[in-house]
């Protein structure tokens, strides 16, 4: 066992001014997994966008849109379950550990095995999208790649949830300088997808091996303790893998949805949109890997009123961090774009401005989600990501007829639509949530809150 989390404390209890950072220890830590993740996604986009002719890095594109789909059927099926159960005292033993990590590991491959299957099936089916080319190169990327970043995502997890989020952050560090090489790589020597696969892939096996290497999951076993925990509220697990489909339409999948609308090109122009905001992307990842286990705490330790107060701590601290990040993404566009990306992209600049504001507002959606997730409004959150979805598809269908601009307004749109939902929905949760712990009805919001009514 690597005990770096150890020797980055006493580093800093060595050094002059150490002491001050020492409480700040984790959110620092949070952020630099995140950060260099974030980073490295950008830089790697960035040099194939140079090496790869614009179809195949809209095929990139799609092909990181169908992981993130993926991804996010695992989140909350199986991630959001496990942080919430393991929140609670004594919860998370060696044992639990154990069960968690392979428990996982079972579901990952299933779940990879369901992408392989729902890929062949649109196929077989003549689905306009699936027939053409990049959507048959986007889906071997996506299963090369996919396996390793989420095997390596849950392993951080469990890295956050043992209190070690330096080790968590030096697993970050790794991933990016393995994406990093051999994007390098692809660019000098004229890579084709299979190297973005690599880059992917490689980093997330990077990144697995320091979990593994800080706290060792022991041998295979304890499924059926595993399957226990995971299962604790089996209503509550399937309507958050519900939620995901909707929610990967009008969100982490967008640049599948305008691919198949748009074609490659527009992928490929959205792409360059979306790894402009990636850095976005993973400042909310960083603070939701704190923010949503403190969430469940204030709820059991705290009520209401102590939720509450967390989820504007998160809000605010997002406004600021995001907000600050995309309004510089949209005043530099008109440099960024074509000095990062090629000349290939510089009519792309209108378009990244359009979608930095969307962006802002997906990231808004979280601190509501966060809220609904801890009560157990699983059905609530369904709702606003149907309504959400529904008006991405609507918009795509009808403005991608003006182009990447025309797109961009859509998800704009969309997520402005979005964000009015979640926040409807969250204050009847809470309304909801006041009357169950008043007394005032007989069964919890929606099926049951994911604390329990004895955390409450």
């Amino acid at each position: 066992m690597l005990p770096f989390d150890r020797w980055v404390e006493a580093v800093l209890a060595a050094v002059p001014g150490g002491g001050r950072l020492l409480p700040m220890k984790d959110r620092l830590a949070s952020f630099a997994d995140q950060g260099f993740q974030g980073l490295g996604n950008i830089i790697a986009m960035a040099l194939f966008a140079h090496a790869l002719p614009p179809r195949d890095f809209g095929a990139l594109g799609v092909a990181i849109g169908l992981y993130y789909f993926v991804f996010g059927l695992h989140r909350s099926a199986v991630v959001l379950q496990f942080i919430v159960s393991t929140a609670r005292p004594g919860a998370f033993e060696a044992r639990d550990r154990q069960a968690w990590f392979w428990l996982n590991a079972l579901l990952v491959l299933i779940l990879c095995g369901g992408l392989a299957v729902l890929a062949a099936g649109a196929v077989a089916l003549g689905i306009p999208a699936a027939r053409e080319s990049m959507f048959a190169s986007a889906a071997k990327v996506a299963l090369i790649m996919t396996p390793c970043l989420l095997m390596a995502e849950f392993s951080r997890r469990l890295l956050y949830q043992a209190h070690l989020p330096a080790s968590a952050a030096l697993a970050g560090v790794l991933q990016f300088g393995v994406m990093l090489g051999v994007a390098i790589g692809a660019n000098r020597l004229g890579g084709d997808l299979m190297w973005a696969a690599l880059a992917w892939g490689g980093g997330g096996l990077a990144s697995l091996a320091v979990s593994l290497l800080v706290m060792p999951p022991g041998p295979p076993g304890g499924l059926r303790r595993g399957l226990s925990c995971w299962l604790e509220d089996p209503g509550n697990v399937l309507w958050q893998s519900l939620n995901t489909i909707p929610y990967c339409i009008a969100n982490s999948s967008l640049t599948v949805m305008v691919g198949a609308f748009g074609g490659g090109v527009a992928a490929a122009t959205f792409n360059v949109a979306r790894t402009l905001a990636n850095p976005a992307a993973a400042m909310v990842s960083a603070v939701d890997s704190l923010d949503k286990p403190r969430a469940a705490r204030a709820l059991g330790h705290g009520g209401i009123a102590a939720l509450r107060a967390s989820i504007g701590r998160t809000r605010r601290l997002l406004i600021g961090l995001t907000g600050g990040y995309l309004l510089v993404v949209a005043l530099l566009a008109g440099v960024v774009v074509p000095m990062a990306f090629g000349s290939a992209y510089e009519g792309a600049a209108m378009s990244v401005r359009v979608l930095a504001v969307g962006f802002f507002l997906m990231c808004l959606n979280q601190p509501s989600e966060t809220l609904l997730i801890v009560l157990g409004a699983g059905r609530l959150m369904f709702l606003t990501r149907i309504v959400a979805a529904v008006a991405t598809i609507a918009g795509l269908a009808v403005a991608t007829r003006h182009g990447v601009l025309g797109a961009s307004v859509a998800v704009t749109v969309a997520q402005l639509i979005n964000l009015v939902s979640l926040t409807l929905a969250e204050s009847k949760a809470l309304s909801d949530a006041r009357e169950w712990i008043t007394g005032g009805s007989e069964a919890a919001p929606d099926d049951a809150s994911l604390v329990g009514p004895g955390q409450v």
